[in-house]
């Protein structure tokens, strides 16, 4: 099976519906002015995501605070000489499960998708076949992520009518933000953590793209902080002095 078009004809919904409805498995590529994104498919699940200038799941997993730099360094070391994967030599030093490490790159797939979808732009080629040598991440290849497209969509569909919200809030990502005072704590369960993360960073040195930029894995969530933050005001936009 071999399909290609235009998104603005085949939009993503039914293109993903395609390929679960068929349980294909190939390779996705879509086109836009950013550039290339490669998904890949098992038997109509999506598995795996290349962007261009993505970092690995290494880095994602320290920069999560799954694991520290030093028990990275470690992993790296032991897993020379080895044919194990790294996810697989860090899951045996007991500093991460391999069920952590499948949820923080499930949550970075899922986040790259929805983003995708969000999208709606560019041209796309499926073609059926193994998984292409040389493109996609070997330590998440390793895992065996598979998330199917229903809940995909209906998750990217929910953060549409958020993303307006916080557009709102945040209108540009060159912004620089101050923390003013104490925040209180976040509206969503779960982001606690996020929150006492993301702050420390809000030192008026670093844009609204960098600070997002050290939450590979949870993106969307990290912009609905900042927005909430925006809203009651415990931040403010930096003096450019």
């Amino acid at each position: 099976m071999s399909l290609q078009g235009d998104l603005k004809t085949l939009d993503f919904a039914s293109l993903f519906q395609n390929i679960e409805g068929a349980r294909k498995s190939g390779l996705l590529t879509i086109t836009d002015v950013q550039g290339e994104t490669k998904l890949y498919f098992h038997e109509g699940k999506l598995s795996l995501i290349a962007t261009p200038a993505r970092p690995d799941l290494a880095e994602v997993l320290v920069l999560s605070g799954t694991l520290t730099e030093r028990e990275l360094e470690v992993a790296k070391k032991r897993k020379k000489g080895s044919k194990r994967p790294l996810v697989e030599v860090i899951a045996a030093m007991k500093v991460a499960s391999e069920e952590d490490i499948a949820r923080v790159a499930a949550a970075r797939i899922t986040s790259e998708a929805c983003e995708l979808i969000n999208s709606g732009q560019g041209t796309f080629l499926f073609t059926e076949g193994p998984i292409p040598r040389g493109v996609f991440d070997p330590e998440e290849r390793a895992l065996g992520i598979t998330l199917p497209g229903g809940p995909l969509l209906l998750e990217a569909a929910r953060r549409t009518d958020h993303w307006a919200m916080i557009r709102q809030r945040v209108p540009a990502d060159s912004t620089h933000y101050v923390l003013a005072r104490e925040p209180r704590a976040p509206k969503e369960a779960g982001q606690a953590d996020l929150l006492a993360r993301l702050t420390p960073l809000l030192d008026g040195s670093r844009s609204v793209t960098e600070v997002v930029a050290a939450f590979p894995h949870r993106r969307f969530e990290a912009y609905q902080v900042l927005s909430d933050l925006v809203e009651s005001q415990p931040v403010r936009v930096a003096d450019p002095a």
